[in-house]
């Protein structure tokens, strides 16, 4: 499964909280996995994860594993995910999420992140994918 890796940085430096994509299937009972990793040093989080409209995981704590859902279960359906990273390191100011979707055509995965002003600030983080099956 190829595997593709999307940085989100802007090219004026400037960090990036958000994804809105799609993510292709394709059609199989294929199991569609998500990950969630909050990352760098001194940082937790929670998310909240809906799929259309319905939630499906809330106050999700740290690191996330789960299955979504097959490819032919998800076509045409939207999820959307809400991660919020609290900065609790002295040592630095920056939070990171790194998402990434796996079972369908390819392996998608995408790093955010923010640069918060103040120990404690809290950043929120939206990743939004729209399933869409392709015809082969």
């Amino acid at each position: 499964m190829a595997k593709s890796r999307s940085q989100n940085k802007k090219s004026s430096g400037e960090s990036t909280t958000t994804v809105n994509t799609a993510y292709f299937l394709n059609g199989t009972q294929n199991p569609v996995t998500l990950k969630i990793f909050i990352g760098d040093k001194g940082q937790s989080g929670d998310s909240v994860i809906s799929l259309d409209n319905v939630i499906i995981g809330k106050n999700l704590k740290g690191d996330i594993e789960m299955m979504v859902g097959t490819n032919q279960e998800l076509a045409g359906k939207v999820l959307d995910i809400t991660t919020t990273v609290l900065d609790l390191s002295r040592e630095t100011n920056k939070t990171e999420v790194t998402v990434s979707l796996t079972g369908g055509i390819a392996e998608r995965e995408y790093f955010l992140n923010e640069e918060v002003k103040n120990e404690g600030d809290l950043v929120p983080y939206s990743m939004i994918f729209r399933f869409k099956k392709i015809n082969k």
